[in-house]
């Protein structure tokens, strides 16, 4: 099993860097992908996890940070991949999530 740590932004301007991460992975592993710590993925990110799941030609684990759950939900892509959602302790406590506005969860 391989794990492969993610965190920050990963947009047009690192996706080189990223490419290069997924790349370096073994086919033969049961890959997980870290996502935890990212803060911000666009459709350049996307475009990589799409193209490693087709090269891959299996699924592999996402632990998801709530953007990037959200952004894999929003572009239907939640079928593609094992998406686990890694924020859920703060949400199972009522407290607002980081990016969560405090306008927002009052009632």
């Amino acid at each position: 099993m391989q794990t492969i740590q993610l965190a920050g932004d990963y947009d047009f301007a690192r996706a080189d860097e990223l490419r290069s991460l997924l790349q370096a992975a073994d086919p033969a592993d049961t890959l997980t992908l870290d996502c935890s710590k990212v803060t911000y993925f666009d459709s350049a990110a996307i475009a990589e996890l799409v193209r490693l799941r087709r090269e891959r030609n299996a699924p592999f684990k996402i632990l998801a940070s709530r953007p990037v759950e959200k952004l894999l939900e929003i572009a239907g892509l939640t079928r593609l991949f094992t998406v686990e959602p890694v924020y859920q302790a703060s949400r199972a406590s009522n407290t607002p999530a980081p990016w969560t506005s405090p306008e927002l969860t009052q009632p």
